[in-house]
């Protein structure tokens, strides 16, 4: 496990109805660990539950990571892509909507931007 004194950057935002994920990433003597964050609010917003916050172990993969995500999160809107892993961001999600015969849908655009372009979504 990374140490505590190193702060997290963000990876990979998703925003989404209800919640999000973030991929964490802390670059630790030359190698990355990264740590899924999920937050899923769709029962606070009818008022039938609670907020549910999932944080997931440490792995050295954006794959491994997003592995965890319980949601087809290449639906979701994208946020922010540290531009380090922004190629291979790209390439999982072109692989999601691939094998959902899509077009990558209303973000497609953006998910572009964000992995191929300046990391950050207006």
């Amino acid at each position: 496990m990374p140490s505590n004194t190193i702060k997290p950057e963000i990876i990979l935002h998703l925003a989404a109805e209800g919640g999000g994920v973030t991929v964490l990433g802390m670059h630790v003597n030359g190698t990355w660990r990264l740590q899924l964050k999920t937050n899923d609010s769709t029962l606070s917003l009818i008022d039938e539950g609670e907020v549910v916050e999932r944080t997931g172990k440490w792995v050295t993969t954006v794959d491994e990571a997003l592995s965890g995500v319980p949601w087809p999160w290449h639906v979701f809107w994208p946020r922010t892509v540290h531009q380090a892993f922004g190629e291979a961001i790209w390439d999982l999600w072109s692989a999601k909507v691939k094998a959902d015969d899509g077009d990558g849908g209303r973000f497609a655009a953006t998910w572009r931007l964000l992995c191929l372009g300046d990391g950050q979504s207006q």
